[in-house]
């Protein structure tokens, strides 16, 4: 964690002083669209892909209990270990599922979710800049596809074509909606990044996401991206400070309204405890008078 916030700091420090332009002169809409469309949009769909790994676990959650989790877990991936990760199962438990079932379930998602990065980054990278380089992504997502895939079938609670088909449609949904947000952020500090140059940038968000140990996968998906940004054509710290731009964004919109819903959370809990002492203490009153 501490090697990994150090990283971070060194590559900001040093992504500002190479960046060509000043960080005053950052864009206002992209930044907006970026934090009032594409940062919700995330959500929204983290939020349905829930509700199918719930599924997947022998668990049933509504989508509004589910958004309520997501947006938690996110917030708790700022943590050291796999908080979020933590969330989420104690979430499966509670609605009925297994631990046993929802690690199972948090494997095969992750893994459809970053075989189809990985296939999409690869597509980009292969037809637009280093065929070979994509060729790799290519193969190891359609490797990393597969196993999810095995993954569903052999382990799910429903084992449904269907529930597999929705899940592969939402994180097809989830990659796109990276790719924008990526985009936005490249904009954002005058960078005019195409949208095949920014989808290369997806299997960054991917890896630093998965990468548990790490909070929030920070430093790891900005040094991916600023290592990936020389094959498309752009600076390293164009690749680093667009990865950070977009962490930020998320946190911004993410971690208050996680704060409200633990404080709701636990104030609701309060008060149903202070409601149940005063009906003991009513019942106990009851004969006596």
């Amino acid at each position: 964690m501490i090697v990994a916030a150090a990283i971070f700091v060194v590559g900001l420090v040093l992504a500002i002083r190479d960046f060509p332009r000043s960080i005053s002169d950052l864009r206002l809409t992209p930044l907006l669209l970026s934090l009032l469309v594409g940062v919700p949009a995330t959500m929204l769909l983290l939020a349905a892909d829930f509700v199918l790994q719930a599924r997947f676990a022998g668990a049933k959650v509504s989508f509004r209990r589910a958004l309520e989790i997501t947006l938690v877990g996110n917030a708790a991936n700022m943590l050291p270990l796999p908080a979020g990760a933590a969330v989420r199962l104690a979430a499966m438990k509670g609605y009925g599922g297994t631990f046993r079932k929802g690690a199972y379930s948090v494997a095969a998602f992750s893994a459809l979710l970053l075989g189809i990065g990985l296939l999409y980054s690869g597509t980009w990278l292969s037809f637009g800049f280093d065929p070979w380089s994509g060729m790799v992504l290519i193969g190891a997502g359609s490797a990393t596809l597969v196993a999810g895939c095995v993954l569903f079938f052999l382990f799910a609670a429903e084992k449904s074509a269907r529930l597999l088909a929705i899940g592969l449609l939402i994180k097809v949904l989830q990659v796109l909606v990276s790719a924008v947000r990526i985009q936005w952020c490249f904009e954002a500090i005058g960078v005019p990044a195409t949208h095949g140059q920014s989808a290369v940038f997806v299997v960054a968000s991917m890896i630093g996401t998965l990468i548990w140990i790490v909070p929030g996968g920070i430093g790891i998906r900005e040094v991916i991206s600023a290592a990936l940004a020389p094959m498309v054509g752009l600076a390293p710290s164009d690749g680093f400070l667009s990865a950070t731009i977009s962490r930020v964004l998320m946190l911004i919109a993410g971690v208050p309204i996680a704060l409200v819903i633990v404080w709701l959370e636990a104030r609701q809990e309060r008060r149903a405890k202070l409601a149940g002492k005063f009906s003991i203490t009513e019942s106990v009153k009851g004969p006596m008078g």
